[in-house]
């Protein structure tokens, strides 16, 4: 488990202002990250429609792009950025500001489900700065994260990843077979994967429960 407990900065794309942030979270090493356990998740599984949205609150929302609307230049230093979308029945913007990186990764015709605060003015539904993945893209679950200035849950889930292949590679169970067995608990490696990765939500509760029993032994 050596690279495991090495400093956060053997993880690609952390050098010393991110390892600096990570220690405000009192997280140094793989294993701190690790074990830094999402404090929610934005459930993508069950999307509804824009009319049934609760108006100024976040929004689990699918629809599929009909366009793009061309750069909105308000003031110097300020660009919005718009896509219509429809959920077959009632259309809604998707608005991002200085983002022209996130308009020009939704695709017109393709499917997507948005999790953002949606709000209504002048007849319109607009979806502000949301997060999104694609419909087909078996994610049910994504995970949130405890957060601190200049730290974004992106960055976390991509280091995360990485911690996870460390690892998968350098991998220990140190709970015995006949414990595991006898109280129907899942790997440490598959609870660490599913804590922060879930692939739906019986997997989640399977390492939640694996994680918690850890805790108990502690």
């Amino acid at each position: 488990m050596t690279n495991m407990f090495k400093p956060i900065k053997i993880l690609k794309g952390v050098a010393d202002k991110r390892a600096g942030l990570y220690e405000n979270l009192g997280i140094y090493t793989p294993f701190d990250l690790l074990h830094h356990f999402p404090r929610n998740y934005i459930d993508y599984e069950n999307p509804i429609s824009i009319n049934e949205a609760k108006i100024n609150e976040n929004n689990v929302v699918a629809g599929v792009v009909l366009k793009k609307v061309p750069e909105q230049r308000i003031r110097q230093g300020l660009s919005i950025y718009k896509v219509l979308v429809t959920d077959g029945i009632d259309n809604f913007y998707v608005v991002f500001y200085n983002n022209i990186y996130a308009q020009n990764a939704l695709n017109e015709g393709e499917e997507y489900v948005f999790y953002g605060k949606v709000t209504f003015s002048y007849s319109n539904y607009e979806m502000n700065s949301p997060q999104y993945i694609s419909r087909d893209s078996g994610i049910t679950l994504k995970p949130v994260y405890h957060l601190t200035a200049g730290l974004t849950n992106t960055m976390l889930c991509t280091n995360i990843r990485d911690c996870l292949k460390i690892f998968e590679s350098e991998s220990y169970e140190f709970m015995p077979e006949d414990i595991l067995r006898d109280n129907n608990l899942c790997s440490l490696e598959y609870a660490l994967k599913n804590i922060h990765f879930p692939s739906d939500r019986s997997a989640l509760e399977k390492a939640r429960k694996r994680l918690i029993f850890n805790e108990l032994l502690n």
